[in-house]
């Protein structure tokens, strides 16, 4: 029975079947294998989650490179480079920013 939901990979119904069966009720067999599932899932909503950083990352690197673009010009290669390796904190800065920026080294200044 517990296998079964296991296999579902629910935290949730996971849990709450533990707890119906109360921890004394589950063979060697079973913890074991109830704790390889409550791993798995958590590395799958840590590699889910990471991804799902990644592409907001690089989502706004796209929004930033192409307003930058768009309001001063084609970007140097220097500053290509410097856009690349923000982080997400400083993308958002400059997406924010760029009505009120007057130059491109303004907008950079925030890397």
């Amino acid at each position: 029975m517990i296998k079964d939901i296991l296999t579902d990979n629910n935290l949730e119904e996971i849990m709450e079947e533990v707890k119906n069966m109360g921890m004394a009720k589950l063979s060697e067999d079973n913890m074991n294998f109830l704790m390889d599932a409550v791993k798995k899932f958590e590395l799958d909503k840590m590699f889910t989650d990471k991804g799902i950083e990644q592409g907001r990352q690089n989502e706004l690197l796209k929004t930033v490179t192409k307003q930058l673009t768009k309001k001063f010009g084609i970007l140097p290669s220097d500053i290509k480079e410097k856009l690349d390796r923000a982080d997400i904190q400083k993308l958002e800065i400059i997406t924010d920013g760029i009505f009120e920026f007057s130059s491109l080294n303004e907008a950079v200044s925030h890397l």
